[in-house]
């Protein structure tokens, strides 16, 4: 038997031709006897769709987490360096506050041994009165000393700041006014002119803590 691919099929058997016809296939036939294959075509392209959607939000979501840890790095290193100023501007405050009163206190004595001498010297005891003016020279070279390193921390103190910052507008008055008060005839220096440079020391130390403190750092998920 002989077949041919077309709507005619002709079997050769006998001496006599057989003519069958084949109805031809309609496009639901065809689909039919294509669906394996075109479910086989439709789950590879779904996969790849969503091997491709995968990706792209795989990539956009790496991109945010390095965008977020890049943040969270910068943020970290600032804290850093707000944490080291704020410990050296403390460091320095406190050796500011101990050299104001160093230096109140070489005043303190060097007027004490001024009144001794002018007390020695009214009883005419003449040795008393030298050895009361060794301890004036003495006083006051200790003040001259402890005079420098006051002008060394404030000028310290200063660079802390931005020019004409707004929170250390006080304290550098107070410091000015401080410095006028230490000439090289200067016998005392203000209590109260001390006490409100700590103050002011201590407020803008505080402030600055509450901030680092309540600043919201970025950290990387």
């Amino acid at each position: 038997m002989t077949k041919i691919d077309s709507e005619v099929l002709i079997k050769a058997g006998s001496q006599i031709p057989i003519e069958i016809r084949q109805q031809a296939l309609g496009w639901q036939d065809i689909i039919l006897n294509n669906l394996p294959f075109l479910v086989t075509v439709t789950i590879v392209l779904g996969s790849a769709l969503a091997t491709y959607f995968i990706s792209r939000r795989s990539i956009k979501t790496q991109e945010e987490q390095g965008g977020i840890n890049r943040k969270a790095e910068h943020e970290n290193k600032i804290s850093d360096y707000r944490h080291e100023w704020l410990n050296n501007l403390r460091n320095a405050s406190s050796e500011l506050a101990k050299t104001l009163h160093l230096c109140q206190m070489s005043n303190l004595q060097r007027n004490c041994s001024i009144e001794y001498r002018k007390s020695a010297m009214s009883s005419n005891d003449a040795k008393s009165a030298d050895e009361h003016q060794k301890d004036i020279a003495k006083h006051y070279n200790s003040f001259i000393e402890n005079r420098a390193n006051f002008y060394q921390l404030h000028s310290k103190i200063k660079l802390f700041f931005k020019p004409d910052d707004p929170q250390a507008t006080k304290l550098m008055e107070y410091l000015n006014g401080a410095r006028e008060s230490m000439g090289d005839n200067s016998t005392s220096l203000d209590n109260q002119l001390i006490d409100n440079i700590v103050s002011e020391l201590q407020a803008i130390l505080k402030n600055e803590w509450e901030v680092t403190k309540n600043r919201t750092w970025v950290k990387s998920t």
